[in-house]
């Protein structure tokens, strides 16, 4: 352990006296043990040689004050502080060097404070003695006085502000110069000096002051008056010339003046225009009513409080007359002959014009007009048709010159009449007489108008008195577009009219029919003749009807026309005419005329062929029919059921048919008859049928194939009666399976042919209507695509898996599966002929290897053996964490039993212990240390004559002798130790509170069944106790612990914590004999890790528990006036359970079963110490020697495999109980500070066994609460 710096203290405790603290410097740490004999090189500490006063740089009452001083300690081993007449308010500590010591703080009163530094070497001889002093005075008050360089300057010099100052905080920092309360600018200060030059101040009175920024002491007030500003003024124009009547602004600049304000006013010569106020320095004026001429501008600022008036220079303006623009526009572009449009003359540009404006027509004067706001107009009348040249003239006037207008056209046309059509009739029959009317309206129109059927001319007629008529008979049979088009004249101009629509309509003759004879045979001759009149030399054709059907259409020739027919059917019959009509000619109808028809009497002759035929086979029917051209149908009859209903075509009808049962049959045509032929029926023909027998072949989808690649096998059936029923398919004689058929075709699908050469054929078995038959065969030859396994390497592995496999083969590739004894593997790579798998976890024993590819599967029989069990009892991280767990168990005891343990020691004697706080650090093999208590127990040292009756010479009075009475054990400063008390004297009833710690380093070397391993024990108690009389005290205590465990090759670790409950009291039967019990509960918690050796995997888990343990001591105590002998005896008892728990970590997981743990340990030893006064309070050097002797272990631990696939036992081993003896030396020592401040250093070497050996340093510090 190495300490650089270790600063006790750095202040006094009292102002009162002279007091030391002391801060150590360790340069070259050495061994342990040094600490021991540091502690008693200190009780020959020498007084301090011949000092020198060095002294540092004042210091202020109530100012932050900081000074570095760097001691003289080349070859020094320590220093001793002092201080002299030292400041509350000052402090030391240490600089950024390791000799540099730094003196900060705020003084709070007058006068020299001294600190003394001596140096010692390693033999404690003085080296030198170094002196500072630092002196600390009152501030004197700030003054300051404020002068000016002038004191009436004018607007815009610069005026130099001086600030003079006086008093200890003026000398630096700033002042700030002001105008009232504005402030005018923050001046460093120099030499107690501060100046600031100024330009800017406004004209008039002005109370300037100056503010010191340190403490904010201000001047008083001077007095500085500034002159008004002299400004300039000038002024522009908008423009330097421009026409009468236009808008002219005139603007007026102020400058060099102090924020002008007021206002300008604005001459013509010496007539005033007008006045406008100042705004940002400026003022502007508009005006548009000055005279024609030349005019003389100036402006004269009127001033203000701070501005002086002026005036601008003259600026010259001329105004000229006003050019107008003249415009002219008529109220229409374009006017009919005889409109009066208006024109308009229209001033732009012109101010107020007055005057008449002629208006013309190119060169002719057509009138004139008044102006009247800008404006003339004046109405046009008797203008011509055409295109006329309008333009304005204005003659000008006072202010405005002459102007003439562009001109603008203005077009005057003809007038546009109407023309009316109106025929005499609107339908006409052809050859009528049809008279047309146009009227035509406008001025007195003249001209002709034309007659037009469409676009042909029918005539033209001259217009009188507004009217057009013409006369005509010759329009054709149809409808006419008629129109007028009137021609127009010089004022009208031409027009078209309206449609008028005429009708020509056709002449209707009328018909009449007469036949040769209205009753005859079907097939003989009938004359019908059809005869028009009423016509107009009629033409077309006539049609002869039998009702809705055409029997013929014949010509007009000579007013008649005839038709011959002998294709009457047989029946009733109306005829009819229909004259088809001509060009002047309506079609006309006849009336009917009937006529009656007969029919001819038919005969039926049959056949069929072949007569005798099997089923199926096709029989052809033939009905051959004699008549008059006979149609209609034949019924074909086999008995009493129809066959077919066939059409006559030709005088025969023909049936074909495949369907006839197996049998005889009696078969008849039946003719229907039609309309001119009767029905009939044939004589009987006999057909005789017998089975049929169909084709049949066999189809293979493959000739060659892979050992259970599907195959398909189609039998299709040709001919035959529709044949039904099965085909079995067959390899040889045996029976692959039997389809039934689906159409002509049946299919079976198998994948179950075995390796080798097969003749397949297929059977069909026939039906009612077909005979049976068989196929020929197909070969097909079937290869093999298994895959298979051969060799195994390793074929041994652990059973809790892990093991990488080969397997050796041929068509391995595409492997989906591998399992040994049913436990799927991991399949790390594949080829055709190799597979690497990883195995899984499996009970102990010979397995089967499947290997499950698409093609099939591999099986090797006892392929692969699982190894039994490794026994983990036996493994060196399984047994490493159950006596991790183990000594944990231990070492909390250990730890709560030290600590507990010197606490009793320090209830020993008549005074009660204080409160304390301590913290141990290393081995707690020796519980027995000194106690660690802020007061040192009065029954141990004499204080008469010591140092500690030195330090409390003064501060209190305490008796030391024997007295009944009570003694006083406290003064005016708390932080002092406490006084011993003579037996006898009253005893503490107050309850006392406590805290103490210790940590624990061990390691321990590896064997041939457990790794070496580090660990560490650390243990918080606390508590408070109670005496309730001289003989006993008794207390309640609680405590923390935490313990780790890892072992060297990283195969194990435990983290454990502990929360312990403990009752302790200590009885003195006997002046120096004491008796020491206490007895404890706690829990237990454990996070445990190990790497499983087979798998590599990190098993990790949580295991709970309690614990209780006791201990007893004995011991005498021998006291001189100065040192401490006392042999002791103590026994600690402690037992707990662990209780089962299970791990997280894949196959190789353990279950841990419950268990328990003892340890037991006797000790008998001998402690001593003595007390030596130094200057810095009381050091007193220990030592200790104890013989211990330790029972402890687990008994037995047992365990099985967690993963329930493994079919694992219970394992056990014994952890037995491992006695242990050693010896334990403590050197060391305690230094009590007369500040009350205890500081505690042990070595302690612990030779435990050849196995386990530890050195550690304990360190405590204790104060009071």
């Amino acid at each position: 352990m190495s300490l650089e710096k270790d600063v006790v203290s750095d202040r006094p405790s009292t102002p009162a006296e002279q007091i030391q603290t002391r801060r150590r410097i360790y340069q070259q740490p050495e061994f342990l043990w040094i600490v021991a004999i540091l502690f008693l090189l200190l009780g020959c500490l020498q007084e301090a040689k011949a000092q020198t006063v060095t002294a540092l740089p004042n210091a202020t009452i109530g100012v932050a004050y900081s000074a570095t001083i760097t001691p003289s300690c080349s070859n020094c081993y320590m220093q001793d502080y002092s201080y002299e007449n030292w400041d509350n308010g000052l402090t030391t500590d240490s600089g950024g060097n390791i000799y540099d010591v730094v003196i900060s703080g705020t003084p709070t009163k007058a006068g020299t404070s001294t600190l003394t530094i001596t140096s010692y070497d390693s033999s404690n001889n003085v080296l030198g003695s170094e002196k500072w002093s630092v002196t600390a005075v009152a501030a004197t008050p700030t003054s300051i006085s404020l002068s000016s360089s002038s004191a009436s300057p004018s607007y815009g010099d610069a005026v130099t502000l001086t600030a003079n100052l006086a008093g200890t905080f003026s000398g630096s920092g700033t002042v700030t110069f002001k105008d009232g309360s504005t402030n005018l600018g923050t001046i460093s200060i120099s030499s107690y000096r501060a100046s600031l030059s100024i330009s800017s101040l406004a004209p008039g009175t002005h109370s300037l002051t100056a503010v010191f920024n340190g403490d904010g002491t201000t001047s008083s007030p001077l007095t500085v008056t500034v002159a008004s500003a002299t400004p300039t003024i000038t002024l522009t124009n908008s423009t330097s010339s421009t026409t009468y009547g236009s808008n002219v602004t005139f603007t007026a600049s102020v400058s060099n003046g102090y924020s002008p304000t007021g206002s300008v006013t604005f001459k013509d010569g010496t007539s005033t225009i007008g006045t406008s106020t100042l705004s940002g320095g400026a003022a502007t004026f508009s005006i548009n009513n000055l005279s024609v001429g030349t005019h003389t501008i100036t402006a004269i600022y009127s001033g203000d409080s701070s501005n002086a008036a002026a005036t601008s220079s003259a600026s010259s303006l001329i105004i000229a007359l006003n050019s107008p623009t003249l415009s002219v526009s008529t109220s229409d572009s374009s006017v009919v002959y005889g409109a009066m449009p208006v024109v308009t003359a229209t001033l732009s540009g012109s101010l107020s014009a007055t005057g008449n404006v002629t208006f013309k027509d190119g060169g002719i004067t057509l009138g004139s007009a008044t102006l009247s706001g800008n404006s003339a107009s004046y109405v046009l009348s008797g203008l011509s048709v055409g295109s006329h040249s309008i333009s304005a003239v204005f003659a000008g006037d006072s202010y405005n010159n002459s102007a003439t207008s562009p001109s603008t056209t203005l077009v005057v046309t003809k007038l546009t009449p109407t023309v009316v059509l109106n025929p005499s009739s609107a339908s006409a029959a052809y050859g009528s007489t049809i008279t047309l009317t146009a009227s035509v309206s406008g001025a007195a129109p003249g001209g002709t108008v034309t007659f037009k059927d469409g676009s042909t001319t029918l005539g033209t007629i001259g217009v009188s008195g507004g009217t057009a008529t013409f006369t005509t008979n010759t329009l054709t049979i149809g409808t006419h577009s008629l129109s007028a088009e009137y021609s127009g004249d010089s004022i009208n101009a031409a027009v078209t009219s309206s449609i008028a629509t005429v009708a020509i309509t056709q002449l209707t003759p009328s018909l009449v029919l007469s036949t040769s004879s209205t009753s005859v045979t079907y097939g003989t001759m009938v004359t019908l003749s059809a005869t028009l009149t009423g016509g107009a030399s009629a033409t077309g054709t006539v049609t002869f009807m039998d009702g809705g059907t055409t029997l013929g259409t014949a010509s007009i020739s000579g007013g008649s026309a005839s038709l011959a027919i002998n294709t009457l059917p047989s029946g009733t019959h109306t005829i009819t005419a229909n004259y088809s009509g001509d060009t002047y000619n309506a079609a006309s109808n006849s009336s009917a005329v009937t006529v009656t028809v007969g029919k001819v009497a038919a005969a039926v002759a049959l056949s069929a062929s072949p007569t005798s035929a099997s089923l199926g086979s096709n029989v052809t029917l033939t009905a051959t029919i004699t008549g008059s051209t006979p149609s209609g149908t034949v019924i074909f009859r086999d008995g009493g059921a129809t066959l077919a209903t066939v059409a006559v075509a030709s005088g025969t009808a023909s049936f074909s048919t495949s369907t006839l049962a197996i049998g005889s049959h009696n078969i008849s045509a039946q003719y229907s008859g039609d309309s001119n032929n009767t029905a009939a029926t044939s004589a009987a023909v006999t057909v005789s049928m017998g089975k049929a027998t169909p084709t049949l072949s066999l189809a293979s989808s493959a000739a060659t194939l892979n050992e259970q690649a599907p195959l398909t096998l189609t039998a299709t059936l040709a001919g035959g009666a529709s044949p039904t029923g099965t085909v079995s398919f067959m390899d040889g004689a045996s029976t692959l399976g039997t389809v039934p058929l689906s159409g002509p075709s049946a299919s079976l699908t198998l994948s179950t042919l075995a390796v080798g050469s097969h003749n397949l054929s297929a059977v069909y078995n026939g039906d009612s209507s077909n005979n049976s038959l068989i196929s020929s065969s197909v070969s097909v030859s079937v290869a093999s695509i298994r895959p298979t396994a051969g060799s195994v390497s390793p074929a041994t592995g652990s059973a809790l898996g892990n093991t990488r496999v080969t397997i050796s083969g041929a068509r391995l590739a595409g492997a989906s599966s591998v399992s040994f004894g049913g436990a799927a593997a991991r399949i790390i790579s594949n080829s055709d002929t190799e597979l690497v798998v990883i195995t899984s976890a499996h009970a102990p024993g010979s397995v089967d290897i499947v290997v499950v590819a698409a093609s099939g599967t591999a099986t090797v029989t006892a392929g692969f053996t699982y190894a039994a069990l490794a026994d983990p009892a036996q493994n060196a991280a399984v047994r490493s964490i159950v006596r991790a767990q183990n000594q944990a168990v231990q070492r909390f005891a250990t730890a709560h039993l030290a600590n507990f343990t010197q606490r009793l020691e320090s209830l020993h004697g008549d005074s009660g212990a204080q409160s304390s706080f301590g913290l141990s650090f290393g081995q707690t093999n020796d519980p027995l240390r000194e106690p660690t208590t802020w007061a040192h127990v009065g029954d141990i040292v004499s204080y008469q004559g010591s140092e500690l009756a030195y330090l409390r010479a003064g501060l209190r009075k305490t008796a030391l002798g024997a007295s009944s009475a009570p003694t006083a054990t406290s003064g005016q400063n708390d932080k002092m130790p406490d006084l011993p008390q003579a037996t006898g004297a009253s005893v503490r009833r107050d309850i006392a509170w406590w805290i103490s710690g210790v940590l624990d380093l061990a390691s321990q070397k590896g064997s041939a069944v457990q790794s070496g391993s580090r660990l560490s024990t650390s243990g918080v108690s606390f508590g408070g106790d109670y005496r309730f009389s001289r003989m006993i005290t008794a207390g309640l205590g609680a405590g923390y612990s935490r313990n780790t465990y890892l072992a060297d090759d990283d195969s194990a670790s435990s983290n454990g914590q502990g929360i312990m409950g403990v009752a302790y009291a200590s009885v003195r039967p006997l002046d120096h004999l004491y008796i020491d019990v206490l007895a404890g509960y706690g829990a237990l918690h454990f996070d445990l890790t190990r790497r499983i050796t087979d798998t590599g995997v990190v098993a990790s888990g949580s295991r709970k528990g309690h614990q209780v343990f006791g201990s007893t001591t004995v011991g005498y105590e021998w006291r001189g006036k100065d040192w401490l002998v006392a042999p002791y005896v103590r026994l600690d008892l402690a037992r707990a359970t662990l209780g089962r728990y299970t791990e997280s970590g894949g196959p190789g997981a353990l279950t841990y079963f419950s268990q328990s743990v003892r340890n037991d340990t006797a000790y008998l030893g001998l402690r001593g110490q003595f007390d030596i006064a130094v200057p810095v309070g009381l050091l007193t050097p220990q030592a200790r020697v104890a013989y211990q002797r330790n029972l402890q272990g687990a008994g037995e631990a047992t365990m099985t495999y967690a993963d329930p696939r493994l079919s694992s036992p219970i394992y056990s081993f014994s952890d037995g109980v491992q006695e242990s003896k050693q010896w334990l030396l403590t050197l060391g020592g305690r230094l009590l500070l007369k500040n009350g401040l205890s500081i505690m250093l042990l070595y302690t070497h612990n030779a435990a066994n050849a196995v386990t050996t530890s050195q550690s340093l304990n360190f405590s510090i204790s104060g009071r609460f």
